[in-house]
């Protein structure tokens, strides 16, 4: 009775630091998310060799980054916590029996009918995902003294556009028509029938008003014949949408006041 009630205290042990294991598990997955949305631009400056000066726009290359890292860290991540949680509270047994329980394995409603079948489509995601993930990394747009670097997603050649052929920048605000009124500011570049959104959204990934200016003040210096259009007005609507997002109004009151100045100092001269 004795080694009956010491095995059942172990067993429930476990269980408990199972979950906690869980628990780590998906606290660890949520941070990392958030951790490459928000350090994208860091490192792509660090692997790029963006120097003080230079820009790099990437808002929809943050995302796909951001996303496909996620999948790839899911088995990656469950493994280094199983090798952390079995040396730490010998959890080998444990772990053993979830994977030989694989004989009773029941798919959930989009399963493919068996373990081995939903295992191969795991590792087919788990490929396209790296696959993605490789190519957001070069998916950005960057800005140097030469012009604008931009490569296109699955493109393997990188585009030059330099500063002499921006015809435009359009500073423009779309605003949905539900009832959230959900806005998105884009600051679109022009130049030889070739149009890059620079700004793309507000959210995580999206570039600082800072650096649009500097961006815009960069472009003035080479190319001063570039126009600056402002494609929409600040009226109660485009206000209202704006707020709901954080920082939104004073965001683009800022530009929308700068590219005002710049316009007006233009046509003075």
């Amino acid at each position: 009775m004795y080694y009956i009630n010491k095995a059942q205290r172990r067993s429930s042990s476990q269980i408990v630091i199972f979950i906690f294991f869980l628990i780590v598990y998906c606290a660890q997955m949520v941070f990392v998310m958030l951790f490459l949305m928000d350090k994208y631009v860091a490192i792509m400056k660090v692997l790029f060799g963006i120097k003080k000066g230079e820009l790099m726009f990437a808002p929809i290359g943050c995302h796909i980054f951001s996303l496909t890292g996620f999948v790839l860290w899911i088995p990656i991540s469950y493994y280094i916590l199983k090798a952390v949680f079995s040396l730490l509270f010998g959890m080998n047994k444990f772990f053993a029996l979830i994977v030989d329980s694989k004989e009773n394995y029941r798919g959930g409603r989009y399963s493919l009918g068996s373990y081995e079948r939903d295992m191969a489509l795991c590792i087919v995601l788990e490929i396209a995902a790296l696959v993605f993930f490789v190519f957001s990394i070069f998916y950005n747009i960057r800005v140097r003294d030469q012009g604008i670097y931009h490569k296109k997603f699955f493109s393997l050649k990188t585009e030059l556009i330099q500063w002499h052929t921006v015809d435009s920048v359009d500073f423009c605000l779309e605003v949905g028509k539900s009832k959230k009124q959900s806005a998105e500011p884009k600051f679109i570049v022009h130049a030889e029938g070739k149009s890059l959104d620079l700004w793309n959204g507000f959210g995580m990934g999206s570039p600082e008003v800072e650096e649009l200016i500097s961006f815009t003040e960069q472009l003035l210096k080479k190319n001063p014949n570039a126009r600056l259009n402002i494609n929409f007005e600040l009226s109660g609507e485009n206000l209202s949408a704006i707020r709901r997002y954080k920082n939104g109004e004073e965001k683009v009151r800022h530009l929308y006041s700068y590219i005002l100045q710049k316009q007006k100092k233009t046509l003075a001269n």
